[in-house]
C-alpha cells in the first residue's frame, strides 16, 4: 500500500483504531522509543515525545517534569492506548517531518487499522490498512 504521508503530515492529529483486537503497546513503545530523541512522558505514560536532537529532548523533558499539566511542545507526539493510537505529527522542521513520516508509515505497515484525521476523514481512501506483517 502506498502510504499518503503528505496528507497525514498535514493533519494536526492522525487517529489509528484497530480493526480487531487491540494494539500491542510493547511493540509500539519499542519502536517509538528508538526514534530520534524520544522520551515517555512521566505524567502520562501513554504519551511519547520525540524530538530531533538531544538538547531539545532534555529541555522538553525538564519542562514536562516542572509542569506536568502544561502544554506539550510542538514536536512529534504519539499517544498509545490499547484501543487507539494518536499521532501528532510535526511537519514544520525537516528532522521532525522525517520522524513523523517514519511513525506514520510504520503504523500503517504494521497494524491493520482505520486511519482518520482530526475531523474523522478517512486518510487512506480505503478505510483500513492491510499490513504486510505484524512485527
Amino acid at each position: 500500500m502506498t502510504v499518503p504521508t503528505d496528507v497525514m503530515l498535514d493533519q494536526v492529529m492522525v487517529v489509528f483504531q484497530p480493526i480487531e483486537g487491540t494494539y500491542d503497546l510493547a511493540v509500539v513503545a519499542g519502536f517509538v522509543e528508538k526514534l530520534g530523541f524520544a522520551f515517555r512522558d512521566e505524567a502520562d505514560p501513554s504519551t511519547f515525545v520525540v524530538s530531533s536532537d538531544a538538547e531539545s529532548r532534555d529541555t522538553f523533558q525538564a519542562r514536562r517534569r516542572a509542569d506536568p499539566s502544561g502544554l506539550f511542545p510542538r514536536v512529534l507526539r504519539v499517544v498509545a492506548t490499547p484501543g487507539e493510537i494518536l499521532v501528532f505529527p510535526a511537519a514544520y522542521a525537516p528532522g521532525l517531518r522525517a520522524l513523523s513520516q517514519q511513525v506514520l508509515e510504520w503504523l500503517v505497515e504494521t497494524f491493520r487499522s482505520r486511519v482518520t484525521g482530526e475531523f474523522g476523514d478517512d486518510l487512506l481512501g480505503a478505510g483500513t490498512t492491510e499490513p504486510a506483517a505484524v512485527r
